[in-house]
């Protein structure tokens, strides 16, 4: 539906949800790159690793160690 000229806007907005720390798990250099780019535009703090050895390196061998979430690309074992 179209708004009326000089009717103020009644849609809000969703405000962006707040920075986040991701640690992102990918062996493509790529995806890696890609992905990192789009979250720190979204002002979240984003660690990268190549693989699950980096991974728990990077958290300190903890399961969490200070990140929201993880993102991680699943393939299927290589041959």
């Amino acid at each position: 539906m179209a708004a009326i000229e000089g009717t103020p806007r009644t849609e809000s907005t969703p405000e962006p949800p707040p920075p986040a720390s991701i640690l992102v798990v990918d062996d493509n250099d790529v995806n890696c790159t890609l992905l990192r780019r789009r979250l720190e535009r979204e002002n979240h703090h984003v660690t990268v690793a190549h693989d699950g050895r980096e991974a728990l390196q990077s958290t300190g061998g903890g399961a969490a160690a200070g990140f929201s979430t993880l993102q991680q690309r699943r393939n299927r074992a290589r041959s």
